[in-house]
């Protein structure tokens, strides 16, 4: 699996949008 460390930052990249669109922005 090459493209691993790939997937994973793809990943991580989603849950922190994810918990930013749960939190308020100011």
């Amino acid at each position: 699996m090459k493209h691993l460390s790939e997937n994973i930052e793809e990943y991580l990249e989603t849950i922190y949008r994810l918990s930013d669109s749960r939190k308020p922005v100011t």
